[in-house]
């Protein structure tokens, strides 16, 4: 188990302020998640700061277990419906120019829908606020995404030094223990996804999937010392349309989509 972290120390932005409280003090129900877990290389907590452990040598990934926002649920549900898939993407946002691109998108900006717009658009600007307090950027790409297809179906590990990720419906990310992978088979090296996925995995019974609405920072090998410790993942498949994800991801202005 891992020992608590110092509270993280957030910059004093009045938006970034008023959202703070209710993001800090949310825990998930229940015994399970009533204990942070942890392995050598991995760090899971129900409370926030757990994240500043991404900082830490060898550690190559931190989830914030926390619970979904029921106050946003209209406006996910809103989102996955829409005619069009929504694709945002801004760079150092402001909490209006978020709400803006939602209600455009899902063409909901009123009512029940509206109010879980300004909800959802509040927790991502609070992400935002985290991730670039660790990056140390002070222009965050934020991207919002309606996944329909099976993107990222690869496991792999990411180029740049450090991304974000929040799964608001579907499964989350898909990851593999350190000890669950082979490294030197990373890549399709010729082969189908299908065949490259079971020289990759040594025990797929043992793969690890993030729950919606928990937060998950994972470190890729542009994190100057662990170019051979970037955490192993990808995209959760996609089986149906009624299975769309709606997919949250925060990273460096340069951050490529996958």
């Amino acid at each position: 188990m891992p020992t608590n972290p110092s509270p993280a120390r957030r910059s004093s932005s009045p938006e970034q302020a008023l959202l703070k409280t209710s993001a800090n003090r949310r825990r998930l129900p229940g015994r399970q998640h009533s204990r942070a877990c942890s392995q050598a290389h991995y760090h899971a907590s129900g409370h926030s700061r757990v994240l500043r452990r991404i900082r830490e040598p060898g550690v190559n990934l931190c989830i914030w277990t926390r619970p979904t926002r029921q106050a946003a649920a209209a406006a996910v549900q809103a989102i996955l419906t829409a005619p069009r898939p929504i694709k945002l993407d801004l760079a150092a946002p402001s909490l209006g120019q978020i709400e803006a691109g939602i209600a455009e998108s899902c063409g909901a900006s009123d009512g029940v829908a509206g109010t879980g717009i300004r909800r959802l658009s509040e927790d991502i600007l609070s992400l935002a606020g985290y991730f670039a307090e660790l990056a140390q950027t002070r222009h965050p790409r934020v991207r919002l995404t309606r996944v329909e297809d099976n993107c990222c179906a690869l496991f792999h590990v990411d180029s740049l030094r450090l991304r974000m990720l929040c799964t608001y419906a579907g499964d989350g990310t898909q990851w593999l223990e350190n000890s669950n992978v082979c490294r030197a088979e990373l890549g399709c090296q010729g082969r189908t996804i299908e065949a490259a996925t079971r020289a990759i995995v040594l025990d797929h019974s043992s793969i690890r999937t993030v729950s919606a609405w928990q937060v998950a920072l994972l470190k890729g090998r542009g994190w100057a010392g662990e170019e051979h410790n970037a955490i192993v993942h990808r995209s959760s498949p996609v089986s149906d349309a009624t299975r769309n994800r709606l997919v949250l991801c925060i990273d460096l202005p340069t951050g490529c989509s996958c």
